[in-house]
């Protein structure tokens, strides 16, 4: 069996949406990096291994790698069975290195001996680990820690103004936050949104704010963004705009299709809001009908002698 044919590859093509990465369902995460516009390809293939304990803060993914040099971005045509691949993954030519879930830094893992990810391709790496990766792996941490994402009946809303917008952490909290680390500083971005199920705005607001320390957080400031085409409709700095848009244009690095992921959190968000209202429209007794009144059915009987019976 190939472990390494995929529904999303394409012989001979890159890969496809402009990412250069494939998170394949056995457990492999697959870079690819064109040496020339039309190949040959360098394929870096990843065992991606979670922490499984529970009580652990640990927010890194483990990686051992191999690389090939190939003819085709298909990481299929190299044919490799599990037995094959495991081998060279446990062997001398296997390179390791940490994922940051949260910076999404990429380090060299040397631990007891290891040999690191090359320099080449930890720079390489770096380049592409993008937002919809770390999310992926994300859900992978989640799992292997047997922690379960809330469903939308048990999303607990915070109590606030009706017209006040609601934050994604808010209603999830297991998800990942979205940490940078600019000028050896590190940032978080958190979105929201309104909730409002009648209004008809297609808006996110984003908060960034400068984590100082583990129990001090410093606002920089917000911006709000019209959708998909994530046009700034508003800059609200606190004090340093050139921050607040540098930190902009890092989170469009981050996230190569912001306006798709953005619109979809706001129309996930306005979903909630409706389950939340039905959930807590108050139930309307029917009108009671008398025995000697006309039947509601229209039938011109007296209801006790039609559907009363």
């Amino acid at each position: 069996m190939n472990l390494l044919a995929d529904s999303d590859s394409t012989s001979g093509k890159r890969p496809q949406d402009g990412r250069s990465w494939r998170l394949l369902e056995n457990g492999l995460l697959v870079f690819v990096r064109a040496l020339s516009p039309s190949g040959p390809f360098r394929l870096l293939l990843a065992r991606v291994s979670f922490c499984t304990h529970r009580e652990c803060q640990c927010r890194d993914v483990s990686m051992t790698a191999i690389g090939f040099d190939v003819g085709t971005a298909d990481p299929s045509c190299l044919g490799l069975a599990s037995e094959q691949l495991g081998s060279m993954l446990d062997g001398p030519q296997a390179m390791n290195f940490a994922l940051d879930l949260d910076l999404g830094l990429v380090e060299p893992d040397e631990f007891k001996g290891r040999a690191p990810l090359s320099s080449d391709w930890v720079e390489y790496v770096t380049a592409q680990v993008d937002g919809e990766l770390l999310d992926e792996l994300h859900n992978g941490w989640l799992h292997a820690k047997r922690f379960r994402r809330g469903k939308p009946n048990e999303i607990r809303w915070p109590v606030q103004d009706p017209a006040e917008l609601v934050g994604w952490y808010a209603l999830h909290p297991e998800d990942r936050r979205d940490c940078y680390l600019h000028e050896g500083r590190v940032f978080e971005t958190e979105d929201l949104y309104c909730a409002n199920p009648s209004c008809p705005c297609d808006e996110a607001t984003l908060y960034f704010t400068e984590i100082a320390d583990r129990d001090r957080a410093v606002p920089v400031g917000h911006l709000r963004v019209g959708l998909p085409n994530i046009q700034v409709l508003e800059w609200k700095p606190r004090g340093d705009q050139a921050l607040l848009e540098q930190l902009w244009k890092t989170f469009q690095t981050r996230h190569r299709r912001a306006g798709e992921r953005l619109m979809a959190r706001k129309r996930h968000v306005i979903e909630l809001a409706r389950l939340r209202a039905e959930k807590q429209a108050p139930v309307v007794a029917p009108d009671r009908v008398g025995r000697n009144a006309p039947c509601p059915c229209g039938s011109g009987k007296k209801f006790k002698r039609c559907c009363a019976t």
